[in-house]
């Protein structure tokens, strides 16, 4: 599927790793998934990601590692933070870190799909060299 934007998602959680594939294939969006950030960073460096969903812990680290990870590369891609417990403290920091925006599971195919636009109009330019 040559030109679709690529997604990862990266999750400790087997039933995030799946359902997320399932809603951004009908966006027609391309998925990889990763279980821990070390599979996160070996996926990233080798494919043009253009948004990462990641949950906000992870067995070996959490959201905040990816995103220091992340603003030293030149093509960062967008984050979306995953949750299981939505609070608004934490939603605040997320975004202060740099994070794109937190959605909170059990994942509603709308906000994927807000988020997807959000990030083809937020900066095109990125976007546009993560798929080609």
């Amino acid at each position: 599927m040559e030109g679709h934007p690529h997604a990862l998602i990266l999750s400790s959680y087997l039933e995030c790793r799946r359902l997320l594939p399932r809603i951004l294939e009908d966006l027609r969006v391309d998925t990889f998934a990763s279980a821990t950030l070390a599979g996160a960073e070996e996926v990233l460096s080798q494919q043009r990601v253009a948004l990462v969903f990641c949950d906000d812990r992870l067995t070996d680290g959490s959201y905040r590692d990816l995103l220091q990870t992340l603003r030293t590369w030149e093509k960062e891609p967008y984050v979306v933070v995953t949750t299981r417990i939505g609070e608004w403290k934490e939603y605040l920091e997320a975004l202060d870190l740099g994070a794109f925006d937190m959605i909170q599971y059990p994942y509603r195919s709308t906000e994927v799909e807000l988020n997807v636009i959000r990030a083809m109009r937020g900066d095109n330019q990125k976007f546009d060299r993560a798929i080609a």
